[in-house]
């Protein structure tokens, strides 16, 4: 009887064996949704890698330097303008035209007298070619690079946008461009808008690149013309010709267009050497131009400024003319970057 007994008790009970199963069940499901945390933690990860760069693709990487000197890189720097799109930095297409953008190469600029209300060239027949001088702009993307074996730039959860045109061009992003900003977001785990939500992973993470990530407003910078020949220069010709006037005008590269900023106006006939006889100019908003008055903000990069004659003192008229002084136009490439000091520029006579 006692060996009966203890034989029966080596078995497990039906209870002990459900608890057993639970317990186990329990941990199992506990490990699916650690497993599950930790994927959606991975894609968010490398949803917000991808917003970087992004980020780093339009505006450049502001923290790049060259033996202390910044070096201006990216989609903006190179084309002046904010892509309208996420496939324009990968296709080098134009979200509009569906054209190409102009290729990377050496432009000549191109002086507009009447250019539109804008100060971009409207290509009526009155342009001219600054001679002598050209900057290195155009596409020389693609600027973001797909992941390997991938056609789209997609985000952490492979979004795809309801609209295959719109797929097309932002793979799967919400991509809402205006003239001063660019805004990107992810749909997140949920494939939809989702602005309020318990799970962090639902909402729809994004980045913003503001204007003055970008741009550096030209109105009120200043610029000098100085003679240094050593000698009082006549620019009259012994009161032959009547005393130049003078404005400073910033030409940029935008896609293919050249759009000009324009300076206030300044006669100049003795003209003193050294710093005493220094003219100088101010960029100043025309408020007479409508929609928006010229200048307002210049893209980061690398622009040309150039001395201009404006003899009727009209704004953007035809009489308007690239100054040439010994021939030749007297001109500085300079270099706009965001949240930085304006370059101090001074344009010589010699």
């Amino acid at each position: 009887m006692k060996e009966s007994c203890t034989a029966h008790r080596l078995g497990f009970t039906l209870l002990e064996l459900l608890l057993v199963v639970f317990i186990l069940s329990l941990i199992a499901l506990s490990a699916v949704a650690i497993a599950d945390r930790a994927d959606e933690q991975l894609r968010y990860d490398d949803t917000n890698q991808h917003l970087q760069l992004i980020r780093r693709a339009t505006i450049g990487d502001p923290l790049a330097d060259f033996q202390g000197q910044k070096l201006p890189s990216g989609f903006v720097n190179d084309l002046g303008r904010l892509p309208l799109a996420l496939g324009e930095m990968v296709t080098g297409l134009d979200r509009v035209t569906a054209a190409n953008l102009p290729p990377f190469a050496l432009q000549t600029p191109v002086f507009d007298p009447t250019p539109n209300d804008e100060g971009f060239n409207n290509t009526s027949g009155d342009e001219t070619t600054v001679a002598g001088v050209q900057l290195l702009k155009g596409f020389r993307g693609p600027y973001l690079h797909l992941p390997p074996n991938q056609s789209a730039f997609r985000d952490g959860w492979a979004n795809v946008n309801t609209d295959p045109t719109e797929d097309l061009w932002n793979y799967g992003w919400n991509v809402t461009p205006t003239a001063d900003t660019l805004n990107v977001q992810t749909l997140g785990s949920d494939g939809q808008i989702t602005l309020a939500s318990d799970d962090p992973y639902r909402l729809d993470v994004g980045d913003t690149i503001l204007a003055s990530d970008w741009q550096t407003i030209v109105e009120s910078w200043t610029v000098s013309l100085e003679n240094v020949t050593g000698g009082t220069l006549d620019l009259t010709n012994g009161g032959v010709n009547p005393a130049p006037e003078f404005r400073m005008r910033l030409l940029v590269f935008v896609a293919g267009i050249w759009r000009q900023f324009t300076s206030n106006r300044q006669q100049v006939s003795s003209f003193q050497p050294g710093e005493t006889g220094r003219v100088v100019f101010t960029f100043q908003a025309d408020s007479s131009l409508t929609p928006n008055p010229v200048p307002g903000a210049a893209p980061l990069g690398r622009h040309l400024l150039v001395l201009m004659e404006d003899p009727n003192g009209t704004l953007h008229d035809n009489d308007d003319a690239v100054y040439l002084y010994n021939s030749a136009p007297l001109t500085a490439q300079v270099m706009f970057f965001p949240r930085t000091e304006r370059p101090t520029i001074v344009l010589s006579l010699k």
